[in-house]
């Protein structure tokens, strides 16, 4: 009843994690690694991909011993009733309010950036509407839009930087490697959240039982493809602006893309496209969001369906949006949420993981939906 009967494959999974992790981790990136790592903070990126794994190594340990299972339901196996629905209920509020903030924060974007006199409350309106007629779709909707959307969004943004790439000055990438080497100067927590997105993966799991054995590699190749986007961002951005001044700019990002001027071309101001494209991203990335909280929603309190908490959850998030509607509080709160989100997101599946093993916990292997 709480979950649909469908699968994805393997292009439909790499594509769904791909631009999620994109859409999520692009609007703040450049302002919290070179917080940590200075002019180094390039280096953040892959050194984040890499304190990722251990999360996702638990993600798939679950997968493979519970495949009709997602986290939520895994929870409950191994910790019992009370116990697996309260943490169940910790890690869904966590993602709602992590949702909340950030879906703010894209609104706050589009405002500065695209339509600054119209009504706060009206885009917040549109980008809701457009997230729930997402969600409401299901997992195989999102992901085939987000098959569809990702490799014209990637060419894009990779075209745009290389417009960009004559107005780096090397001088503000040096020194290289001038950075002491503990987990929080190498990026650590404070850039993990550009990932964050992977550890949704968590929710859909029963929805990959047919493509367990390709989805390390599927995997592999989306951190491929965000490192290099994020790697490329960070080195552009931090050789345009410098550490230094990135810290007093509210999105970096979209800041270099301005830089670029290509005369008598329809896309000269650069800078527009680029929100245009993040939005796209980020479009997705809420819609698929919503879903996923929904659907562990209906699971953790054994009510309905995903759809009804959907429609639920919209008021609720839309009034949120509204009132916290401050740039510098929702740059305070997003911080806060890159810095220790981490604990949560791949906390939760490393500890059910951990006691899976301890009291070999195992799931049916029955193939259902």
């Amino acid at each position: 009843m709480n979950q649909e009967k469908t699968a994805i494959g393997p292009w439909l999974f790499w594509s769904l994690i791909t631009i999620i992790c994109f859409g999520f981790g692009y609007i703040n990136t450049n302002t919290y690694n070179v917080e940590t790592m200075g002019a180094n903070g390039y280096w953040a990126i892959p050194l984040a991909a890499v304190c990722t794994v251990p999360g996702l190594i638990a993600v798939y340990f679950l997968m493979k011993r519970f495949p009709n299972h997602n986290v939520i339901q895994q929870g409950t196996l191994i910790m019992g009733n009370f116990f697996g629905r309260t943490a169940g209920i910790i890690y869904l509020l966590f993602l709602l309010v992590y949702f909340i903030v950030f879906t703010t924060d894209v609104d706050i974007l589009v405002h500065s950036y695209l339509l600054d006199s119209t009504p706060f409350y009206i885009l917040c309106a549109i980008d809701l509407i457009i997230t729930v007629y997402l969600s409401t779709r299901g997992i195989e909707t999102i992901s085939r839009i987000a098959s569809f959307v990702i490799l014209p969004l990637v060419t894009i943004v990779f075209l745009l930087f290389s417009f960009i790439i004559p107005e780096i000055r090397i001088d503000r990438l040096m020194p290289i490697f001038d950075f002491r080497f503990n987990f929080k100067s190498v990026g650590g927590p404070s850039i993990l959240h550009i990932f964050y997105p992977m550890g949704l993966w968590a929710l859909i799991t029963p929805y990959c039982h047919g493509i367990h054995q390709k989805i390390p590699r599927m995997t592999l190749l989306a951190f491929l493809v965000l490192i290099c986007l994020f790697l490329v961002d960070s080195i552009v951005t931090i050789g345009i602006y410098g550490h230094t001044y990135i810290s007093q700019l509210p999105y970096p990002s979209i800041e270099a893309f301005r830089t670029v001027e290509i005369s008598y071309i329809f896309i000269e101001q650069a800078g527009l496209f680029g929100v245009i494209v993040l939005l796209a991203s980020t479009i997705i990335s809420s819609g698929f969001s919503l879903y996923a909280i929904s659907l562990g929603m209906s699971q953790v309190l054994g009510l309905w369906d995903y759809k009804r908490f959907v429609w639920i959850l919209t008021p609720l998030i839309f009034i949120t949006n509204i009132h916290l509607a401050h740039p510098g509080f929702i740059k305070s709160l997003s911080h806060l949420f890159a810095k220790h989100g981490w604990m949560v997101i791949w906390g939760y599946p490393i500890l059910l993981s951990i006691l899976a093993f301890i009291f070999k916990k195992k799931g049916k292997t029955t193939h259902g939906s």
